[in-house]
């Protein structure tokens, strides 16, 4: 018994698996009762390569090209060849007219004019017009008033602004995050700015952050506070904060 061709994906069958199941072992299509004899060799050679028909395609186009490269010679061989030269007459001798030199002399003779004796030009003197000088006058700017003397101010302190103070001493405690520093300290601190009546402003910073160079920077900051002067004694804000680490 010949082997068969799967109708579904052309797979050559093992007869000897199909004799258990009916069905292609790639795709599962039924494949049939199994042919014999000379039918199954047929049946068999239709699934065959497809090498003959890929090489006759290629005899094919050999052929049309020879056969094109052929016309294109035949047709070049036929073509007209190239046009005689035509030969040009000969350059016919050139004949000049007679010289007509004399005529023209005689006729562009003109008796000369005389020209005229230009008359001498006597010059005529300019008569000098003097003008005396004018007398400049003499301005005298006026006077020029003095400013009065400033008035003495008046302005007397008025008693301390605890609002402003503390408005002043929030505003810097904000910013107290850039005295970090790397080595430290960290942590929670506070620190008490002291008002001046005379306007000056002093500090008193506390552990861990007193003597530090953190707590200097954090000083200086508060140092720089001005609310002017008052009346009345020192006062006192008490301020606390935080430096993370």
């Amino acid at each position: 018994m010949g082997a068969r061709i799967c109708p579904r994906c052309s797979t050559r069958v093992d007869e000897r698996r199909a004799k258990a199941s009916p069905f292609c072992l790639s795709c599962g299509a039924p494949l049939g009762a199994a042919p014999s004899g000379a039918f199954a060799g047929k049946q068999a050679g239709t699934g065959g390569s497809p090498l003959p028909w890929i090489l006759g395609g290629i005899a094919v186009v050999v052929l049309l090209g020879v056969a094109g490269i052929i016309a294109l010679i035949a047709v070049a061989a036929n073509a007209a060849p190239d046009p005689k030269p035509v030969a040009l007459p000969a350059a016919q001798p050139k004949v000049e007219a007679p010289s007509t030199a004399t005529a023209s002399a005689a006729s562009t003779v003109k008796t000369a004019t005389p020209v005229p004796t230009a008359r001498p030009i006597v010059a005529t003197p300019t008569p000098t017009f003097t003008t005396p000088p004018r007398p400049t006058p003499t301005v005298t700017p006026p006077p020029v008033p003095t400013p009065p003397p400033p008035a003495p101010s008046s302005t007397t302190p008025g008693p301390f602004n605890r609002a402003r103070a503390q408005a002043e001493v929030d505003r810097v405690g904000f910013g107290l995050a850039s005295c970090k520093r790397a080595a430290g300290p960290f942590g929670a601190g506070s620190i008490r700015v002291d008002f001046e009546p005379d306007g000056r402003v002093g500090t008193l910073t506390r552990p861990p952050f007193s003597g530090t160079p953190v707590g200097s920077c954090i000083s200086a900051r508060f140092l720089a506070i001005r609310i002017g002067p008052f009346t009345g004694s020192t006062q006192q804000i008490e301020k606390a904060f935080i430096i993370q680490e």
